[in-house]
């Protein structure tokens, strides 16, 4: 039976990991980054949650019991651990400051992560899906090649705060967690011909390419120490070369890779684009310029200035399904195996008794996995 409010499953914590691991990105045991927030700093963060109803707990000790999966219980330190993992993981650099204030919401989602992989542990534990010593070892082995020069394992296992013991264990967990995941998204049916062109049709409105300027275009960027006068300058310079261009047939392609300042300037300044994309004051000119002309010196505020000639105007067009073929087949594929990963979630939480050991954060009403309808929180 499970005591909690039903658990969603987080893209983040649940399928977003374990799409990454189908892309070769799966969960593995890593050195400690030299910006890794202090954890008993992160667990005060996580703690000192000041909810209705709660109790601000700064300070507890990190063996403090947080919640209970089944006859596992963890702790403050197992949340801490994983809050900083999910942190790593965003691809962000993150303040003290901004985890304190983002404190329940990380609650949320470390516990939602420390669930569902125990669960699916469980599971591989059950169904003996295998983590042989071949695999441990080579795990080990490429974590002793990520150190840093004069460091070992020993140092790596140290500075974790662990043993080997424990460090095996963990890895071992990993490679089961990964391998029981990958074996469901494995069991997926990839869709036929015949449903990627029915999705193809029911969605064409998506698949439209919008219409696009190609052009060709000189930059002169502005320098911190130009004042207006240098700047009303630069202008006339622009204005001088448009007119050697226009009067004199100079070679604009020429120009560019000689003056401008641009990075595209190798390719002679060329470029596509589409609404939206720049500065109000290049958008009107991008698309109003007609095909074969040489725009006005265009002055783009505290930026630079811009000498823009029309190449061509592309059209939108609906892309045909071939184009889209591939990419709306990997689109279905994605789709069914997040269902997959939330069923099965789902199931072994409905035969879980997972129990909250310490005041969790309030937040909103939940949304059922399956209606994606309002569920009213139960509560511990």
């Amino acid at each position: 039976m499970n005591t909690l409010a039903p658990h969603r499953i987080s893209i983040l914590t649940t399928v977003g990991l374990s799409l990454a691991l189908s892309l070769g990105c799966a969960r593995q045991t890593k050195p400690p980054r030299g910006e890794d927030m202090d954890t008993d700093a992160l667990a005060e963060s996580l703690l000192n949650l000041g909810s209705s109803g709660g109790t601000k707990s700064a300070g507890m000790p990190m063996d403090t019991p947080v919640f209970q999966v089944n006859e596992k219980v963890f702790l403050m330190r197992d949340l801490s651990r994983e809050a900083n993992r999910l942190l790593h993981a965003s691809g962000r650099e993150w303040t003290q400051e901004q985890v304190q204030q983002m404190g329940p919401t990380l609650q949320r989602e470390a516990q939602r992560s420390l669930i569902s992989r125990h669960l699916s542990l469980e599971e591989a534990e059950k169904t003996r899906v295998p983590a042989p010593l071949s695999a441990v070892q080579e795990e080990l082995t490429k974590i002793e090649r990520s150190l840093p020069d004069g460091k070992t394992l020993e140092d790596f296992i140290k500075a974790q705060g662990m043993s080997k013991a424990t460090l095996i264990q963990r890895i071992r967990d990993d490679l089961r967690f990964n391998t029981y995941q990958k074996m469901i998204l494995d069991s997926v049916t990839a869709p036929t011909v015949e449903e990627v062109k029915a999705a193809y049709e029911k969605h064409r409105d998506k698949f439209v390419k919008p219409e696009q300027r190609k052009i060709q275009h000189l930059f002169k960027a502005f320098t911190p120490d130009m004042d207006e006068a240098a700047k009303t300058k630069l202008e006339g310079r622009m204005d001088a070369l448009r007119n050697s261009v226009l009067d004199e047939g100079a070679d604009f392609t020429a120009i560019i890779k000689r003056q401008s300042d641009a990075p595209d300037k190798e390719q002679g300044g060329e470029a596509l684009m589409i609404r939206g994309a720049q500065a109000p004051e290049l958008e009107a000119t991008y698309f109003d310029l007609p095909a074969g002309e040489l725009s006005d010196v265009v002055v783009e505020a505290d930026r630079g200035i811009h000498l823009i000639k029309m190449l061509e105007h592309v059209p939108e067009r609906q892309l045909a399904f071939k184009e889209v073929k591939e990419r709306l087949n990997q689109m279905i594929i994605r789709e069914r195996q997040t269902a997959a990963l939330r069923e099965d979630q789902l199931r072994l939480q409905t035969t879980a008794t997972i129990t909250q050991r310490l005041n969790a954060p309030d937040e909103p009403e939940a949304m059922d996995a399956e209606t994606a309808t309002p569920t009213q929180q139960t509560g511990p």
